[in-house]
């Protein structure tokens, strides 16, 4: 890719939702403390996985990288679906994050200006 990881709106859409992830789940019930943990993780890999892609040198592992943070964004999914079934999270709230993750995966597929 070859890119500095600020330059990339997508990017900072993703640095966005993790942090909205890392406050939302910042003080967790026991019970969800499990599933919290792993949407925080996961949530933060997805900026991690996009820096990590642009300092590769050759395109094939920058495209590795893009469908390497597209596999996470579709794990934060259930975890938010699993976090709202046991009252870890609003409707409200779950179905913001999803459409916000959707539209980070949808940007890693198709380039700006180019949708379905």
């Amino acid at each position: 890719m070859g890119l500095f990881p600020g330059d990339l709106e997508v990017y900072r859409r993703a640095v966005e939702f993790a942090d909205k992830v890392l406050f939302l789940t910042e003080k967790t019930e026991r019970r969800n403390e499990f599933l919290s943990d792993l949407l925080r993780r996961t949530a933060v890999s997805i900026p991690l996985i996009l820096a990590e892609g642009c300092g590769r040198s050759h395109a094939e592992a920058g495209r590795e990288s893009l469908a390497a943070a597209r596999g996470a964004c579709f794990k934060c999914l259930p975890l938010l679906f699993f976090l709202k079934c046991s009252g870890g999270i609003g409707a409200l709230t779950c179905a913001a994050l999803e459409a916000e993750v959707q539209d980070i995966s949808n940007m890693l597929i198709f380039p700006a200006g180019r949708k379905p």
